[in-house]
């Protein structure tokens, strides 16, 4: 499952479990487009809960997206639980002109004052 759970003034909140599929990207895709029709600057809250990763066509889509809509991304916070998730969000930043950023769930927190950070004049 791959979708916008919840939508605040500064970011959305974008939920991943289990094993995505095409379809999740699909469906997440068109979310993602009225997203960034609406917002001039557009920043992600990704939760990853009991995330397994993806089914080959569904990772290329992810990088489709990654490099159709990085563009227009300020920001993508991914909060995930396992030291493979954070490589793999590493692996991603190159293709995104979005600063990307790990946090353990943990440092959830950290990731929301993070994305809400530079509205505030802090680094």
């Amino acid at each position: 499952m791959l979708s916008v759970t919840q939508t605040t003034d500064h970011f959305a909140i974008v939920d991943a479990a289990g094993t995505l599929t095409a379809d999740d990207y699909d469906s997440f895709e068109a979310e993602l487009a009225e997203l960034t029709r609406q917002r001039r600057e557009l920043r992600l809250l990704i939760r990853l809960n009991a995330f397994h990763g993806w089914e080959p066509k569904a990772l290329w889509k992810d990088i489709k997206l990654d490099l159709e809509y990085g563009d227009q991304l300020d920001r993508v916070a991914v909060v995930g639980h396992d030291d493979w998730q954070e490589w793999m969000t590493r692996l991603a930043d190159p293709f995104m002109d979005a600063e990307v950023r790990y946090f353990d769930k943990s440092e959830a927190p950290g990731a929301v004052g993070w994305l809400l950070s530079s509205r505030q004049g802090t680094p």
